[in-house]
Parts: structure tokens; sequence; C-alpha cells
């Protein structure tokens, strides 16, 4: 409150959507933290969200923006809610194997290992990581089965997500070599995926802001280095 009991508004000006989404390609994990900042900004005394972050956010779902307008809006809507509303209109019938298929990309890639809060040399993040290439391989048939969907806006979500499945192959290998301690291996793959970046850039212009992410893996080869 103010000098003389009037009350002053407020809100966090905050960056869940500047670089973290980039630390969590498959958005689940993030997206509980989300969900669940906002929904205590009112606790915590504050009445909305500045979201300073980057305009393309949607690769490979729109899940945390939709958090965002939805919690902001009605801060008792249940996580469970929004996602389920968010991969059905995203992906038809099969949204949830969509979800569960993210939720665990976000597991192996380890969000806390990519925020470097935990040791960037590390044979149990190898073993994670491991595994997201034969769980790519796996699900790649399903997304063929449903890449001819019949409505244009699920379509392109299918496709986005095909794109998806290629990039996290591509991050992994670049993650793996630096769980390793590959400095070179991790620098050469990371070369990689900038040019697969841009070179898909007409696919990703709208929903994927390669800039960003190369400066934030760009960063994680400099602690490498130290």
């Amino acid at each position: 409150a103010l000098a003389g009991g009037t009350k002053s508004d407020s809100f966090d000006f905050d960056y869940h959507l500047m670089w973290d989404h980039y630390r969590d390609p498959g958005y689940e994990a993030l997206a509980r933290v989300l969900h669940e900042d906002l929904r205590n900004l009112e606790t915590l005394g504050m009445n909305g969200l500045m979201s300073c972050q980057v305009q393309r956010v949607f690769f490979p779902t729109p899940l945390p923006m939709a958090i965002i307008a939805e919690t902001l809006w009605d801060r008792n809507v249940p996580l469970d809610t929004i996602a389920n509303d968010v991969y059905r209109a995203s992906f038809g019938t099969n949204g949830d194997e969509v979800r569960s298929f993210l939720s665990r990309v976000s597991t192996l890639f380890h969000p806390p290992w990519l925020r470097s809060e935990e040791p960037l040399v590390d044979p149990v993040q190898r073993d994670r990581l491991g595994k997201i290439k034969p769980l790519v391989a796996g699900f790649l048939p399903f997304i063929e089965e449903n890449s001819g969907i019949h409505d244009p806006c699920r379509r392109k979500s299918w496709k986005l997500l095909a794109l998806f499945c290629d990039y996290a192959v591509r991050l992994a290998d670049y993650c793996l070599a630096l769980a390793g301690g590959e400095v070179e291996v991790s620098e050469s793959r990371l070369t990689e995926l900038k040019h697969w970046v841009f070179a898909n850039e007409p696919e990703l212009v709208s929903v994927f802001d390669g800039e960003i992410m190369v400066s934030v893996f760009d960063g994680l080869i400099r602690r490498l280095r130290k």
C-alpha cells in the first residue's frame, strides 16, 4: 500500500519464455512452472504478468502462451484442462499421445541440466540423452499416420511436430557431446544445428526464434571451456 493507506497496483515482470523454453524443448516441464507461478501471483499481492519473451514460441506447441492467457484470466483453471484443450485443438483426437511424447522429451532433456544447475559433464545425463533418438524414431510412424489429416490447421501442427523431431535429435546429439565434455564435437554439432534451423527458416519463421536459440546454446559451450 502507498502512504495514507492507498492501495497500489503491481505485476510481475518475468522471463519464462525468453530463454527457458529452449532448455525444455518439449515445453511440458516449463508448463508446470509457468502455471504454478501465475496461480501464485495473487498470493504475492500482484495483479498480473508482463512477460519479457521472444514472440515466436510455438515450436512444438502453443502450450506456454495458452497457459499465460488462460491462467491470467482465471487462476483456478487446472493445467491439464488447458493442456488438453491445446493438444486437442492442435492435433485432434491423438492429442494425448502427443502430450505423452513431449513430456518424455522434456524429461530426457532434463531442464535443470540445460540450465546449468547441475554439472555439465555428466554420465547420467548422457544416459538420458541417449534415449531421445530411439524415442523419436518410435514416434515418427505415428506422425506419418496423421500427417494427412483433413483439417489444415491440425495438418500444420503435425508437420511442425515432424520438424521438431528432427530438431530434437540434432539438439540431443549436441547435448551428448556437452555431457561427455567433448568441446570440439559440441561446437561442430551446434554449427550443424544452426545450419539446420536456418535452412528450415521458411517453415519455422513464425513459430521459432533461431537467433536466441543459438545464443543460449553457445553459452553452454563457453561454460564447457572454462
